[in-house]
């Protein structure tokens, strides 16, 4: 049985596969990497890797995906279809992962270490240590060059924890077992808060349509409204209502908290809540949401 390892960060989808006692790298045609910026590169992905490579739709295959941001869960979630095929999956976030290889091959605090193109920090938080994504510092003009780290390390890593244990593969139900509700743009809690300039947007939530946290809601109903607004010429404002709805049937946690006294209720993109079942409870789910989602 095939052990397939994806890796996917700042873009870019690193393939490692494990059979047979074998580990190795999966390059392509122009590159060592599959770049991704849609749920479509990935089902593209999944078909390079049906023909010419002859993976089979991943029978009898076991699948690992780490990736480094969340809108990558809800890309996967899409092509759920694609992976049916799976004997096991497991989805979590890259960085925990990528954290604890650093720390095998003996990377010390402040210490930075690029990987698939993007930088990164160890820093020390509390009585545990932290792995950030860093700015990349300039020096006389030149952009600074950190140490690689080498994704088969990783891939190493990931197949010890496997044997140990340490990584419990899933059905691909289960997998797929959430929905993420993520934010369609920063939404603010006040108006007035942007410098006023042709074509500035603002969007403001509208605070009485969100729905109470634990509604259960039909594919297709609204969870919230906000006033998109737009700067126009002439000082002339341009207002919209738009409505976020759901993409499937379920129970509404939210994960970010609307509170009155800040300024910004989400970011673009962050996420805002999780669609469960209809007998899902609150604490399972942002169990959940912290084991595979948090970094």
């Amino acid at each position: 049985m095939d052990t397939i390892i994806w890796l996917i960060s700042n873009h870019q989808i690193y393939v490692g596969d494990f059979y047979k006692g074998e580990l190795k790298a999966i390059p392509f045609e122009k590159s060592d990497t599959w770049e991704v910026y849609g749920a479509d590169d990935i089902e593209k992905l999944v078909d390079y890797m049906n023909y010419p490579l002859h993976y089979n739709q991943f029978k009898k295959s076991k699948l690992v995906i780490l990736f480094d941001e969340v809108k990558v869960y809800e890309m996967l979630r899409k092509i759920e279809r694609c992976f049916k095929n799976c004997e096991a999956i497991v989805i979590k976030r890259i960085e925990p992962f990528l954290l604890q290889t650093l720390l095998k091959e003996g990377i010390r605090a402040e210490q930075r270490i690029e990987f698939a193109g993007r930088n990164y920090e160890l820093v020390e938080e509390g009585e545990g240590s932290l792995l950030r994504p860093c700015l990349e510092e300039e020096e006389d003009g030149e952009t600074v060059e950190n140490p690689s780290l080498n994704p088969m390390a990783l891939y190493e890593y990931i197949l010890q924890l496997i044997e140990e244990g340490q990584i419990k593969m899933q059905s691909v139900e289960e997998a797929f077992k959430y929905d993420l509700i993520l934010s369609p743009t920063t939404l603010y809690i006040k108006g007035g808060q942007k410098e006023k300039r042709y074509l500035q947007v603002e969007d403001i939530v509208m605070r009485d349509t969100i729905v109470a946290d634990g509604t259960v809601l039909n594919k297709g109903e609204e969870l919230f409204k906000y006033k998109h607004h737009v700067q126009k010429m002439f000082g002339r404002i341009k207002t919209e209502e738009i409505a976020k709805q759901v993409t499937k049937a379920g129970k509404i946690h939210f994960v970010k908290a609307f509170d009155e006294n800040q300024l910004i209720w989400v970011l673009k993109d962050e996420v805002i809540g999780i669609i469960g079942e209809a007998a899902s409870t609150h604490e399972e789910v942002m169990e959940w949401y912290q084991k595979n989602m948090v970094r």
